[in-house]
């Protein structure tokens, strides 16, 4: 193994043949038996780590940033996983474009879209599900549609001006 320590050298713990104690010392570890390549700052707070399972570990107490001039480009062979504890923002300056076979969005509370328009198209069926809810627009509703079938369990109640228009057939 080889290891290159800065530090307090009048410190014992840096001087010595152990691993030194980080919050004196600036380390960095290479191991040649165990595969290893490991970098801490003085106090424990922003390391790396190479595996020798191929795993690149990077920690930071405070942010990481990574930044590019161009393009930054992640891809995996198996899964690309993002958690975070709070909030996850994204911004681009122009679109977000996301192209999938499948794309599932799940909100355990709310899920708000929000924009200037929202255009919601299907090339084959589409359901619309919930347990309660509302529709309201401050001017217009246009539904262009081949049929439109309304089923309820009990009333359905449809309101409008005076001059709306509207004619409703009652089917047995």
């Amino acid at each position: 193994a080889y290891e290159i320590i800065a530090g307090d050298w009048s410190s014992d713990v840096c001087s010595s043949d152990l691993f030194p104690s980080h919050d004196r010392c600036l380390t960095l570890l290479m191991h040649d038996t165990e595969d290893l390549i490991y970098i801490i700052n003085k106090k424990g707070t922003a390391w790396l780590e190479l595996t020798a399972d191929g795993s690149i570990n990077v920690y930071g107490k405070n942010d990481i940033n990574i930044r590019a001039a161009h393009d930054l480009n992640l891809h995996a062979d198996a899964n690309v996983n993002i958690h975070a504890g709070d909030t996850i923002r994204m911004y681009a300056g122009s679109t977000i474009h996301s192209q999938t076979k499948t794309h599932l969005a799940t909100a355990g509370d709310l899920y708000n879209l929000n924009a200037g328009v929202v255009g919601i198209r299907s090339g084959g069926k589409m359901d619309i599900r919930s347990i309660s809810g509302s529709w309201e627009t401050v001017s217009n509703l246009r539904m262009k549609l081949g049929s439109l079938e309304v089923t309820a369990d009990s009333s359905i109640n449809l309101k409008s001006g005076e001059n709306s228009g509207w004619t409703a057939t009652r089917l047995s």
